[in-house]
């Protein structure tokens, strides 16, 4: 009888015999007790303590498949960085990194796309690199106990920290974490995280502002010793991180991972953020010019999918057409006026971006 029992994703233990009597742990799922002759064994699916068990995944972009502003990052070096979709990387203390999406089919992890992400260490007591994402309404998460689990595979053996933080644009709010986990990491293998943790709570006396409050989940990767209380002591890293299969639950233990059709998974990507690239042309704005070239043209883009709040950041680029006003926006879309350039072809917007991002 093995003491100690082997971890393997669903997909591999169905086409997985064993031997008589032998338990295979199946992460997020529960255990598979095999016979030696019958692939798959008997599955034991633990039923969930808490009534959250069926809730989404509140990561957006979990899998990595959203790549609307590419799929490589190279020399990330600033605070914040925006990157593959809905994922930022933060640095400070000269590290820096680079960040890829993966793709091709992973047995082990059961996973299309997946993240690449190589930090290199600026090797200071202040130094850190960490991939974050943030969310918005923090209400939502403070006082619920949650499950964070994922796949991570590092080039070298290390440790990595993850953390749950409130953060209040109120000066008299005070910010508040919780460390989610320290977890040492095997090279070169996949390992498994799953951390069960409690938000902090918010009070009465809390000022919030769900415009510019949010949640934040922190995947410390590399840190300096000045990060010791958040991380629980970590050390410099200058290594490669393959993650998979990301998902926050709002139960207390972690549920399948289940990659979501990619039509809702988009709408949760562009709740925060979007990037159109069809042409929109312009029509005539119903104004007499007596010369053709200053004629006002007026557009009214609706988004595909609308944004958690009525202020998002609104970048766009104009063809046959100057002199851009930004006339209106909410969660739905936004309007423009602008003065065509040419007789003989239509004004029009070749791309924009709807983007409500909360900059960690």
């Amino acid at each position: 009888m093995r003491l100690i029992p082997k971890i393997f994703t669903k997909v591999s233990n169905a086409i997985y015999k064993g031997f008589s009597g032998e338990v295979v742990s199946l992460p997020s799922v529960g255990l598979a007790i095999h016979d030696g002759i019958n692939f798959g064994g008997v599955l034991i699916q633990p039923q969930s303590a808490t009534a959250f068990a069926n809730r989404d995944n509140f990561v957006r972009n979990s899998n990595f498949r959203s790549i609307q502003n590419g799929s490589l990052f190279i020399g990330n070096s600033a605070p914040a960085t925006y990157t593959i979709d809905g994922w930022f990387m933060l640095h400070n203390g000269g590290s820096t990194s680079n960040i890829a999406q993966l793709s091709g089919y992973d047995v082990e992890t059961n996973s299309m796309t997946r993240a690449r992400v190589t930090t290199f260490s600026g090797g200071l007591s202040s130094s850190y690199s960490i991939f974050a994402q943030t969310y918005h309404n923090l209400a939502r998460f403070a006082g619920k106990k949650m499950t964070l689990s994922y796949w991570i595979k590092p080039t070298l053996d290390t440790s990595i920290t993850n953390e749950m933080r409130l953060t209040f644009a109120d000066a008299g709010t005070v910010d508040r974490g919780v460390l989610v986990g320290r977890q040492s990491l095997k090279a070169n293998v996949w390992n498994r995280v799953e951390s069960t943790f409690s938000v902090p709570a918010i009070g009465a006396s809390d000022i919030i502002n769900n415009n510019t409050d949010n949640a934040r989940i922190l995947y410390w990767l590399d840190a300096g010793d000045d990060w010791n209380s958040r991380t629980g002591g970590i050390l410099p890293f200058s290594g490669t991180f393959d993650i998979a299969n990301v998902k926050l639950d709002g139960n207390n233990r972690a549920t399948e991972y289940d990659a979501s059709d990619i039509i809702y998974e988009n709408q949760k990507v562009q709740e925060y953020y979007e990037k159109n690239t069809r042409i929109h042309y312009l029509p005539n704005l119903g104004t007499l010019q007596s010369d053709p070239l200053t004629t006002k043209v007026f557009g009214e883009l609706a988004f595909a999918n609308a944004k958690w709040t009525n202020l998002p950041m609104i970048t766009y680029t104009l063809s046959n057409a100057n002199t851009g006003i930004l006339q209106g926006r909410d969660s739905g879309g936004f309007t423009i006026q602008a003065t065509a350039t040419s007789d003989t072809l239509g004004a029009s917007i070749t791309t924009y971006t709807g983007d409500a991002e909360i900059i960690p």
